[in-house]
């Protein structure tokens, strides 16, 4: 019997009337236009600054990761094409040192990795027990100022939860 078709001796570089070259260019420019949505000219032309970053990273936890590290780079990179910038990286070594460093369980994640994965901007927007002390002098300021919160703002601040005391039950 006789093959239905005839073997292709050279594979066909046609897709529906463009060239595979055609479609990557396509793909590309989708892409661009994507890239340029998020991001302003100004940003886009702006280095990513993996090397100052990873120098404080360093200094901060006195270690000795590299600024050229694929994997690193490709974490720094995410971050900074969501939109996050060399202080958001500082804010979150801060946060996190502050809150891991002496602590046997969770000094292991103190590394890049970790810092800069995908959980950034949650640990970016945490609060410390830092922020909380100054959320307390800005209500104290507000109120001194004679300005009074409404129950609704009290409860949004976290203001009405009852005290505990030290056997951690709830205070009158």
């Amino acid at each position: 019997t006789k093959p239905l078709t005839k073997p292709l001796t050279k594979p066909s570089t046609k897709h529906f009337g463009n060239t595979e070259l055609e479609l990557d260019s396509e793909l590309d420019t989708d892409t661009e236009l994507e890239t340029d949505k998020e991001h302003s000219p100004a940003e886009k032309k702006q280095d990513i600054p993996y090397k100052e970053i990873i120098n404080y990273f360093n200094s901060v936890l006195d270690t000795n990761y590299k600024s050229s590290s694929a994997k690193t780079k490709s974490l720094i990179k995410a971050r900074w094409n969501e939109g996050f910038r060399l202080d958001d990286f500082k804010i979150v070594i801060n946060k996190k040192t502050a809150e891991w460093m002496g602590d046997k369980k969770c000094e292991k994640w103190l590394r890049p990795y970790t810092l800069f994965s995908n959980k950034f901007e949650n640990y970016l927007n945490q609060l410390s027990d830092d922020d909380s002390k100054d959320e307390e002098k800005i209500m104290k300021k507000y109120l001194e100022d004679g300005l009074v919160l409404t129950d609704e703002e009290r409860e949004k601040l976290g203001l009405n939860k009852p005290k505990k005391n030290m056997w951690g039950t709830e205070e009158e």
